[in-house]
């Protein structure tokens, strides 16, 4: 993973809806290079897929929610 990708990557985890032409627009590279570098991302498994973020106090739902990260 390089550079380019991590671009990718910080764009897509800021909007995961953006279109491939969209990337190549803001990143200023071939949608043809944006596209493939994504297929390579996912067939990696460094994005194993695309989610929706609910309101889920909208939804009727109230939680909270502590959590702890350990990275290595």
């Amino acid at each position: 993973m390089d550079e380019t990708d991590e671009k990718i990557l910080k764009n897509l985890l800021v909007d995961a809806r953006l279109s491939a032409r969209q990337l190549s627009l803001k990143l200023g590279m071939s949608t043809v290079t944006v596209l493939s570098r994504i297929k390579k991302l996912e067939k990696e498994k460094i994005i194993r897929g695309y989610a929706a973020r609910l309101d889920h106090e909208q939804l009727g739902f109230n939680l909270t929610a502590i959590i702890e990260v350990v990275a290595k």
